[in-house]
């Protein structure tokens, strides 16, 4: 038995409204081992993600991604530093928290904002929603 018409565009206006939500929502992510920035230009071309931060552990590579996030995506300076972090994958805790040792400090201090050595992706982030960690 078929169900009446107005059943049916009742679904099919159902099913448009979670589409368009879901179209106008955006993600958020974090890219370990970032490289250069490839995979994470892919996900903000897509118009559907955001990057909230980008680890490399290479200075040619971070310095290419914040010069990308600068010139193609309208960022500041200042937000590029922050967001594009040059550090050791290894050492997660100080990544995630902050507390740079002295060596960390020493390595990697100068090409750093001041924000993340301190208090790590978690104080870069805040309350902030991480929806996909990507690398």
């Amino acid at each position: 038995m078929r169900e009446p018409q107005n059943v049916e565009l009742a679904a099919v206006k159902s099913a448009f409204f979670v589409y368009a939500y879901m179209a106008k929502q955006k993600y958020t992510f974090i890219d370990l081992f970032a490289g250069a920035g490839g995979l994470s230009e892919g996900f903000m071309q897509s118009g559907r993600f955001e990057g909230l931060a980008h680890v490399e552990w290479e200075m040619p590579m971070v310095n290419t991604l914040r010069h990308r996030l600068v010139q193609r995506w309208n960022h500041s300076e200042n937000e590029a530093r922050e967001r594009v972090i040059c550090f050791d994958m290894q050492k997660t805790e100080e990544l995630l928290y902050g507390n740079w040792s002295e060596q960390s400090i020493q390595k990697y201090g100068k090409d750093n904002d001041e924000k993340v050595i301190k208090y790590g992706l978690k104080g870069l982030i805040g309350d902030t929603n991480v929806d996909v960690i990507i690398g």
